[in-house]
């Protein structure tokens, strides 16, 4: 006869996780979530979770979703990423996403964070943002001549002019 014992197992991905909060102003003017698939951006479907075929299912670039909720892409990135399992709903529950910076999170939350991971690299200024001071006082290799004109770069970059018809 067979006992049946009731063995506890320690699932350690369950410890290992605890609340995660992100925090990153992303607006409008900024672009998308994520600046490597800004090519995609207008290619990349999200289907509706909801109704997997049919007249209801809708289908939205990332950029549609972006402009409707911010943190939606995030949080499909992030959804796809995990393992399908019992715990990914749970891993989900704990993560907190903000788009509006510091400002918006509840102050609760901000009281118990531990942690930062530090920024690896500073973003850098985009050059409309740099004052005609900063741009001249950098250092240049050489001055281009006045009459240099660049070549295209291949013959579709060069825009055509088009032929009107003359009239006989």
């Amino acid at each position: 006869m067979s006992q049946w014992r009731v063995q506890r197992t320690l699932v350690l991905m369950l410890l290992c996780l605890t609340h995660v909060t992100l925090l990153r102003k992303i607006t409008a003017t900024t672009g998308n979530a994520f600046c490597t698939l800004h090519t995609l951006g207008s290619q990349v479907l999200f289907g509706d979770l909801l109704f997997r075929f049919g007249r209801y299912r809708v289908d939205e670039t990332m950029g549609e979703i972006h402009m409707r909720d911010p943190t939606e892409v995030m949080l499909r990135e992030v959804r796809a990423n995990l393992r399908t399992g019992e715990a990914r709903n749970y891993w989900l529950s704990r993560l907190h996403l903000y788009a509006d910076g510091v400002e918006t999170v509840p102050k609760e939350l901000i009281s118990n964070i531990s942690g930062v991971i530090r920024q690896v690299m500073p973003v850098p200024k985009r050059l409309d943002e740099y004052t005609q001071a900063e741009l001249n006082e950098f250092p240049k290799l050489f001055d281009w001549p006045q009459n240099y004109n660049v070549a295209p770069l291949n013959k579709l970059s060069v825009p055509v002019v088009k032929k009107e018809k003359s009239k006989q």
